[in-house]
């Protein structure tokens, strides 16, 4: 009976940290690609203010920190787990120094990814603060969620590309080959 109970607790611990994973890379995903539609518009307004700048000579303050640039992405989705990364080296540091037998040592390392932490705790029923390797098995998913984020910024962008490219299209079907 305590097995069942215990099963059914893994299940619902389970499915809720999936539930909250996937809720996490959805809003992620949105955030991520909405700033590559809008860093690709600040790199077109900045290339008419450049065009202005030539013609007019005018000093006219570029945004060029704001702009579009591909690997931007996966700089900014690598950043999101820099947290992730400084409480695992905190966890291995206070067990390592601390030790074992002081169970804050281990739960205070373990707040950013404690759904984890508690997982293989309720598993094992082992004391909190015991180092186990399996939490750097967290680490093997960076890349690929830093990998699909960064793509997803680089998506951004090229609809908006897309975008304005058809009107560029719909715009020389009407007028000629007038510029814009």
């Amino acid at each position: 009976m305590v097995n069942h109970i215990l099963l059914l607790l893994y299940i619902i611990f389970g499915l809720t940290y999936l539930c909250f994973f996937i809720f996490y890379l959805y809003i992620a995903s949105v955030l991520v690609f909405r700033e590559g539609q809008i860093s690709y518009k600040t790199l077109l307004a900045n290339d008419l203010d450049r065009m202005q700048i030539i013609k007019t000579g005018e000093d006219i303050p570029l945004r060029l920190s704001e702009e579009y640039k591909w690997y931007k992405g996966y700089v900014f989705s690598f950043m999101m787990f820099i947290p992730l990364i400084l409480m695992l080296l905190l966890h291995t540091i206070l067990i390592n120094t601390v030790g074992a037998g002081t169970n804050g040592a281990g739960i205070i390392a373990s707040i950013f990814y404690f759904a984890i932490f508690a997982f293989f705790r309720l598993e094992t029923g082992a004391n909190l603060a015991i180092p186990d390797t399996r939490f750097y098995f967290i680490l093997l998913g960076v890349p690929v969620v830093v990998a699909l984020l960064g793509t997803i910024y680089v998506l951004g962008a090229r609809k908006t590309r897309l975008q304005r490219e058809q009107v560029e299209r719909k715009h020389r079907q009407i007028y000629g080959d007038q510029s814009i």
